[in-house]
């Protein structure tokens, strides 16, 4: 057999295995939202590395436990990733996902929030670039605060500056009461 065969024939076990495609729920990561999770680009050998340990996860106990410390350390109980069959016919044929309630708990909070980001309101988002956005998660983890909370701070802190340096006649009990 050729290569080109070889893995048409992977694919296709693989494909074989998946659950059936439904939306992600609030129980599960994206791929692309764990990565950015643990502060991974969405590029690169590293990424592509361990993406490969993902998908030799689902289909291999022996070769999840030779998975690097960075990706290790973020489970419970060894790599879990389950997969579901990709939504179109295209170059992706697989999504791999992973449960929220088999990460380590410090991962399993960061998620939660990250899950909650994702069916906010559109009214209340505010477009950030990516490397804004890991940014924040990467500030929340450390500060323990959710990234609401962070930003709610700052904008206080920041009106109570202008307020002191500028020509503003306000009381802070006004300007704390204020909506801007």
């Amino acid at each position: 057999m050729r290569a080109g065969e070889i893995a048409k024939v992977l694919q296709a076990e693989r494909l074989k295995r998946a659950h059936p495609w439904a939306p992600v729920s609030a129980d599960q990561l994206t791929a692309r939202e764990f990565f950015s999770l643990i502060g991974m680009k969405g590029k690169g050998r590293q990424y592509r590395r361990t993406l490969r340990y993902l998908r030799l996860s689902c289909s291999r106990d022996d070769e999840a436990e030779r998975a690097p410390a960075y990706l290790a350390k973020c489970f419970r109980h060894g790599i879990t990733v389950l997969v579901f069959q990709g939504r179109g016919h295209g170059a992706v044929s697989v999504e791999y996902r992973i449960p929220v309630e088999s990460l380590k708990d410090e991962y399993a909070d960061r998620a939660r929030r990250l899950i909650s980001g994702r069916k906010g309101n559109p009214s209340d988002s505010v477009s950030l670039k990516h490397e804004t956005y890991r940014q924040l998660v990467a500030l929340s983890a450390r500060a323990g605060k959710s990234i609401p909370d962070l930003v709610d701070e700052w904008a206080r802190r920041e009106w109570r500056f202008w307020l002191e340096g500028g020509d503003a006649v306000i009381s802070m009990a006004e300007a704390n009461g204020r909506d801007t």
